[in-house]
């Protein structure tokens, strides 16, 4: 019995192993296909601007609550 259960162990690893590289292979597949698909646009020096004062105004709450 216990030859058969690891016969299963030998046979389930490597299969979870190859789903979990499937899905990840098929989820870059379905990510590049949506940005492909997605209206292309510049990031203009006022959206950066924004971006970065929006991290900056997230990074000093996390610092007043004494997130790293």
């Amino acid at each position: 019995m216990q030859s058969v259960r690891f016969a299963i162990g030998l046979v389930v690893c490597p299969l979870g192993f190859l789903t979990t590289q499937e899905q990840r292979r098929q989820a870059g597949e379905e990510l590049r296909a949506m940005c492909v698909r997605m209206p292309q646009e510049d990031l203009t020096e006022a959206i950066e601007q924004e971006i970065v004062a929006e991290v900056r105004a997230v990074r000093a709450e996390r610092r007043k609550r004494g997130a790293p």
